[in-house]
């Protein structure tokens, strides 16, 4: 956030973008295969008005998700 103060409203807003980024990689990576996966446009569109208020950049959202697309977060345990 401190790099990025004009993209993100607070560290909510980035707790929360995280939280969204851990959803995301196990929505498109989960084991149960029972339905469709999350699209770019979904994922921009869930996190609508969660940045304080207002919106995440979509150009930001985007690369995230294309990147967690092309390669899963693995989670040490």
């Amino acid at each position: 956030m401190e790099c990025n103060p004009d993209n993100f409203g607070s560290q909510d807003s980035v707790h929360t973008l995280a939280c969204a980024l851990m959803l995301l990689n196990t929505d498109l990576y989960s084991g149960v295969r029972s339905g469709r996966r999350m699209t770019c446009l979904e994922f921009i569109e869930n996190l609508s008005g969660l940045n304080d208020g207002g919106d995440f950049p979509k150009n930001i959202l985007k690369q995230l998700y294309h990147s967690i697309k092309s390669q899963p977060l693995v989670f040490s345990v």
